[in-house]
């Protein structure tokens, strides 16, 4: 017998700026730090994961736009989830 799919129960994403540790210099900018989102799925059963993605803009598109749309959706669908 398979054990039962656990729903998802919350999708969070943090927009988040890191410095790095060395600066790197360009011909007009200085890069002293890294812009990522970083998202956090938690399912009924008390598992969690996470994921980065570049940059801080997709932090607003995941949290309005993705996370309501899978919330409720099983953690094993991926094609689902996907689309």
């Amino acid at each position: 017998m398979s054990p039962a799919p656990m729903k998802i129960t919350a999708v969070r994403a943090s927009a988040v700026r890191v410095p790095v540790t060395r600066p790197a210099a360009f011909v007009r900018t200085t890069l002293t730090h890294v812009s990522s989102t970083i998202v956090e799925v938690e399912t009924e059963g008390g598992l969690s994961g996470g994921g980065e993605t570049r940059g801080t803009f997709s932090a607003d598109i995941v949290n309005r736009q993705f996370a309501p749309k899978v919330v409720g959706l099983s953690a094993a669908a991926r094609r689902e989830v996907r689309d």
